[in-house]
């Protein structure tokens, strides 16, 4: 009798364990494997980590990191338009409402790298757009090798799955 006890404890417990962690994956945290260049240096290919799919509940902010989804994969990228924002690059220079905003997180020493070979812009110019209600432009920090709202065009705040990303550990 105390067999079958101990037999159906370890089965509830395992069943709550599942459920748990079948809870976390689904409405807390998402792990996440980085995948190519397109937001170096502050963020490196094959990095593993986790975003919080609750974060997204709490809202959004200008130069949040998120993670959508655009043909069947997962990207990261940077928010860099909020809804109802006017948008424009003109020499290397963001302009939200035609005023300048600084993005202090493309101060690296690689952009330097870029900018001192390359004669194209670290961001090449992009023409005034106009963001809905309730769309978003996103951006990788590596400007020359990203896959982002310029190609993609805004996203809408259901198209974005998670909030945040913290590594966990380099993949090789």
């Amino acid at each position: 009798m105390q067999r079958k006890s101990f037999s159906y404890k370890l089965a509830k417990n395992f069943v709550l364990l599942a459920l748990f962690i079948i809870f976390i994956f689904e409405w807390v945290i998402m792990p996440v494997r980085i995948v190519g260049d397109s937001m170096y240096p502050n963020l490196k290919d094959h990095e593993v980590g986790v975003s919080f799919i609750a974060g997204k509940h709490f809202g959004y902010e200008r130069f949040d990191v998120v993670i959508v989804e655009q043909q069947g994969e997962l990207i990261i990228k940077r928010i860099i338009g909020l809804p109802n924002e006017t948008l424009e690059y003109k020499n290397n220079q963001l302009y939200i409402n035609n005023k300048p905003v600084s993005e202090p997180f493309l101060e690296t020493e690689y952009r330097k790298q870029v900018d001192r070979s390359s004669k194209l812009p670290f961001t090449y110019p992009i023409n005034k757009v106009q963001l809905g209600k309730d769309e978003y432009f996103v951006m990788g920090d590596n400007r020359p090798r990203s896959q982002d709202s310029r190609y993609f065009g805004p996203l809408h705040e259901d198209e974005i799955l998670s909030k945040g990303f913290w590594v966990i550990y380099l993949e090789n």
